[in-house]
């Protein structure tokens, strides 16, 4: 796993996601299985130490194990069995990358894609239904909007959602303004030049 780069890592734990993922599916218990791991995952969050042991090339496979058994007394045995098949295979380093992997699957799946919002000043409800209306419409799925107050932008709205961006942010208005009258201004300093070196 050590001589791996993101790319491959990312591909192998979207791999490991989607096979818990169909398994939760035909049991018909993926929500329980979803929320366990979410709450791996804030434990990952919360005690940083613990995914560097469960990457650590040094530290055995069944003291990683030993480990896992005092920390997975309350989750379903499908989970549990699913971080043993991780640890066995050396992929324990990789739980991060699985829990966020299948959140994707599960957004994918149920149509929900992850939104910024950027605006100038704080937004009431209304207006933010308002854009999440119209982003429904556009996407075709449910936007899960993540807020965010950016002053700089002046006025407007920035929206980013993947390689999907619209900004709509007055900051960008002028920016583009500044360059047209850039443009023009270069434009008609050539056309000057050109009329006097034409010049009979």
């Amino acid at each position: 796993m050590a001589g791996e780069n993101l790319q491959q890592k990312k591909h192998i734990a979207a791999i490991y996601a989607r096979a818990i993922y169909n398994l939760g599916v035909e049991q018909g218990n993926i929500d329980e299985i979803l929320e366990q791991l979410k709450f791996l995952g804030s434990l990952l969050t919360e005690i940083p130490v613990l995914g560097k042991i469960f990457e650590s090339v040094a530290i055995s496979a069944d003291a990683r194990s030993q480990i896992l058994q005092t920390i997975n007394g309350d989750l379903s045995p499908v989970v549990r069995s699913f971080l043993e098949v991780l640890n066995r295979r050396g992929r324990l380093g990789l739980l991060f990358d699985v829990i966020r992997a299948i959140q994707c699957e599960d957004d994918k799946r149920n149509k929900r894609i992850n939104v910024k919002l950027f605006t100038a000043t704080a937004m009431d409800r209304q207006l933010m239904e308002q854009i999440m209306q119209v982003l429904r419409a556009y996407l075709l799925a449910e936007p899960m909007i993540t807020h965010q107050v950016q002053p700089e932008l002046i006025g407007g709205f920035v929206v980013q959602a993947g390689d999907f961006l619209i900004d709509g942010s007055i900051k960008s208005r002028l920016s583009m303004l500044q360059k047209q009258l850039l443009m023009r201004g270069e434009d008609e300093i050539q056309n000057r030049r050109d009329f006097i070196g034409h010049k009979a």
